[in-house]
């Protein structure tokens, strides 16, 4: 008898439970700009920079090839002073390189700085403030190299 309370209980709960649909709006703003950045001690800065998609938009290489951006103009400067311009790398720069056999980028929106060793710029300790002027707006982000430490 107890074992029959208990299951017409549980189907009772289950059968009378609520259900609401939920509608969730998903606004398509205009385009922002989408960065991914990178430095550490030794190796040159650099930057990804993109435009936003939206969520539920397919992903093909015509629209990876659309939302790369290649006319701004991105900066890091270290704390001290010191400022690197980053370059814009298209496919003809890779190719004077010799790099585009080997480097297989996904997209074309890759800034990196080609003077990096000339002063040793990326080094432990500093902070480092990135600067990227695009479509007359100035973005800008901190970081630092952080120390070491043995494992």
């Amino acid at each position: 008898m107890n074992l029959l309370r208990i299951i017409l209980t549980i189907l009772l709960i289950t059968f009378l439970s609520c259900e609401k649909a939920i509608n969730i709006k998903v606004d398509a703003k205009d385009s922002q700009l989408v960065v991914e950045g990178y430095i550490q001690q030794g190796y040159p800065a650099y930057v990804f920079l993109t435009k936003s998609e939206g969520y539920f938009n397919p992903v093909d290489t015509s629209t990876l090839n659309n939302i790369s951006v290649d006319n701004a103009q991105v900066f890091v400067e270290r704390e001290d002073g010191l400022r690197h311009k980053l370059t814009y790398i298209n496919k003809l720069i890779l190719d004077s390189l010799g790099l585009s056999d080997s480097l297989a980028l996904p997209f074309n929106a890759l800034y990196a700085d080609l003077s990096y060793s000339e002063n040793e710029f990326s080094q432990i300790g500093y902070k480092y403030k990135l600067l990227i002027e695009w479509n007359n707006e100035i973005i800008s982000s901190t970081t630092s190299i952080p120390a070491q430490y043995p494992i």
